[in-house]
């Protein structure tokens, strides 16, 4: 990144500083030094020795799940949709959960396209002009002004877009070339099949959104019945469930979205 793309790095020094840079730099190398489908492979290989071979999902298996089942997030997030796509981890990560309903971003978003406020009355524009003070840019906006400009229009189209033509997956938005401007740099090979809206997965099941949270509100506040969605971290507890299932000690108690492949 720092020879390829100068101007980048140069802005990111400016604008985020030095750790920022070098994090932006380790991304970039990693981009290019490791095949996502060789990384994916791998870990789906080695998740396969660990468990019952028939229960481990395909990490880039797209399932089509309500929105409405989604309705948690974690806080803090130490995960990364680019990077930890298909990994079952134990521990006590799942518990750090919120009412994703609750979030300024989703209680926002309903109030300018369902009650009609504009953007800079709704609990969305206000949380992230904070955002924006704290950090100097957001979403490649660095002013109050951009941020109407480009990112606020940028979800009114989506809006429409999704309102009429239904709601596509990401691959077909690029191809379209409709995809946020602002994030097509992150479309690189390694991860694009993943662009989704994105969740991890609890002990129990519970689908905690990860990525991709706007387009998951807009979906809720269209009503649409199902999106595409990709797994990213599956909990220990939660694959030992679909081992059962597999292996017959078990049997599902509902139509989880994340059971019809073991049922």
């Amino acid at each position: 990144m720092v020879l390829s793309r100068p101007k980048a790095a140069i802005r990111i020094l400016r604008q985020e500083g030095f750790i920022s840079l070098m994090n932006e730099s380790k991304d970039f190398v990693r981009h290019r030094a490791i095949p996502m489908q060789v990384e994916i492979k791998i870990r789906y290989r080695i998740n396969q020795l660990k468990h019952n071979s028939n229960a481990v999902a395909n990490p880039l298996r797209i399932l089509y799940i309500d929105p409405a089942q989604i309705h948690l997030d974690l806080h803090p997030d130490p995960f990364s949709r680019k990077y930890d796509i298909g990994k079952i981890l134990t521990g006590g990560w799942d518990k750090n959960r919120r009412s994703f309903n609750d979030r300024d971003l989703y209680r926002g978003l309903k109030q300018h396209f369902e009650d009609g406020f504009r953007w800079s009355r709704t609990a969305y524009f206000q949380r992230c002009m904070k955002l924006l003070k704290e950090r100097g840019s957001l979403y490649g906006c660095s002013n109050r002004e951009e941020f109407l400009e480009q990112r606020c229009s940028y979800l009114d189209d989506l809006y429409e877009d999704i309102k009429s033509e239904g709601y596509k997956q990401q691959k077909d938005l690029l191809l379209e070339n409709t995809a946020d401007l602002n994030r097509r740099n992150e479309f690189t090979k390694r991860h694009k099949r993943t662009h989704e809206v994105a969740v991890h997965i609890g002990r129990n099941g519970e689908l905690l959104v990860c990525s991709g949270q706007h387009r998951l509100a807009i979906a809720k506040i269209l009503g649409i019945e199902k999106i595409p969605v990709v797994i990213v971290v599956r909990h220990q507890k939660w694959q030992q469930f679909r081992d059962d299932i597999v292996a017959g000690r078990r049997n599902p108690t509902d139509t989880h979205p994340d059971l019809y492949d073991v049922v």
